[in-house]
């Protein structure tokens, strides 16, 4: 019994403290707020300085457009709330495998590749030749990748977790799934243990986050 409550207080853990750091992206400057987010998407040591942003937000008129501001910040937990929601039942019918699938569908890239798009477009930034690169970042910044995006990094992390123990030699869930030694016993096993990672998340979300009419 107390194994099975520490393995529920470590659920609630990761959900609340994931959640809280998207709920202080709120009190953040437009470019600290990318830079936390990239932290939470990228795990590695990536961000922009003052003049990358500049660049990035600058349009081709040289007019200086509002990126990641206080409208996207509640547009991103709008969107992150609602796929919380709605994963459950997307799991259930569709399974794990496929509900993962459709995650980087819509994501648009395998979220290893953003590291390296952030790195391309400031090196560019530094030859002067970063219109090319600008694009391709700001399409990965748009408030719905980027909330698919903490959701897939979230059940990603957890089932990877060496003390739950289900996500072993793999580079991710989609990586383990086609691996020839995951049994139907273990993708159970992963199933069950996400959605029960989101039942917390849907409650921390329901509390901390906006909750708005996403389609």
């Amino acid at each position: 019994m107390n194994v099975l409550r520490s393995l529920e207080q470590k659920r609630s853990n990761f959900a609340y403290d994931l959640l809280k750091k998207v709920v202080e992206l709120r009190d953040m400057e437009n470019l600290a707020r990318l830079n936390e987010l990239l932290k939470i998407i990228c795990k590695t040591n990536v961000s922009l300085t003052k003049d990358e942003f500049d660049v990035l937000r600058t349009d081709k008129k040289g007019k200086k457009k509002n990126i990641l501001d206080n409208k996207f910040q509640k547009t991103l937990e709008e969107k992150l709330s609602s796929y919380i929601s709605r994963s459950p039942t997307m799991i259930l019918v569709n399974d794990l495998g496929n509900t993962m699938a459709f995650y980087i569908s819509k994501i648009g890239v395998q979220p290893e590749k953003i590291p390296g798009i952030i790195r391309e477009f400031k090196n560019a930034c530094k030859n002067g030749e970063a219109d090319g690169y600008k694009k391709q970042v700001l399409d990965v910044l748009k408030h719905d990748k980027i909330a698919y995006l903490i959701l897939y990094t979230a059940i990603n992390d957890w089932l990877k977790n060496s003390e739950i123990g289900i996500i072993k030699n793999a580079e991710d869930v989609l990586d383990w799934f086609r691996k020839d030694e995951t049994t139907s016993l273990d993708v159970l096993h992963a199933t069950k243990e996400t959605i029960e990672l989101l039942k917390w998340m849907r409650r921390f979300a329901d509390a901390m986050l906006e909750v708005g009419d996403v389609e």
